[in-house]
């Protein structure tokens, strides 16, 4: 294995610290849309309780799939925040 030079290690680092925070930003952008359902879907069933059956799927699958996103925006979150006190 041939070490890197300063620049090429700093470089590598760099990109992979870009790349993380582009999948953090992506991450974020589908949590607001999916929360946005969420409170939708809310709205739906307190204005049309009589059909909440309909709607209620729809609201599982989004508060589920938003929590997911959460998940990953705070693993992101936390590496690139360690990233940041360790330069």
């Amino acid at each position: 294995e041939i070490p890197l030079l300063n620049d090429e290690a700093t470089a590598m680092n760099t990109a992979f610290f870009a790349e993380l925070l582009e999948q953090k930003q992506k991450h974020e952008a589908e949590l607001s849309i999916k929360l946005g359902e969420v409170e939708e879907f809310k709205a739906l069933m307190k204005r049309y309780p009589q059909k909440s059956k309909l709607f209620n799927r729809f609201y599982l699958e989004a508060r589920d799939c938003s929590g997911q996103l959460l998940g990953k925006v705070s693993a992101l979150t936390k590496v690139l925040n360690t990233s940041k006190l360790a330069a």
